[in-house]
């Protein structure tokens, strides 16, 4: 499933998570360079119940995104960092319906 075809509530327009089908593929607005590579699409899985307790250890929302977003994807916390605002607002949104 692409993040543009995510399912939303038509009112709220917020993600409808219990009907997105994993991995999800997010096609990052700016592309970043990840274990040497350029990548430009990254795929994100279903979060398990220990990738949550993890990132709810963290501080803040942006910790909790970043650690989150790391357990399910390829990235590492320092690819996450380097990552746009746009992207990392666009997949903190869709994470966020987790935490």
């Amino acid at each position: 499933m692409k993040y543009e075809d995510l399912p939303r509530d038509p009112e709220t327009k917020g993600i409808l998570i219990e009907q997105v089908e994993f991995p999800v593929r997010y096609t990052l607005l700016t592309p970043i360079e990840v274990a040497g590579v350029e990548t430009s699409e990254i795929d994100i899985e279903e979060p398990t119940v220990a990738d949550l307790k993890l990132a709810r250890k963290a501080d803040d929302n942006v910790d909790r995104s970043v650690r989150l977003l790391c357990c399910v994807s390829p990235l590492a916390e320092s690819d996450a960092q380097r990552m746009g605002t746009r992207d990392f607002n666009r997949l903190s949104e869709a994470l966020g319906s987790f935490l």
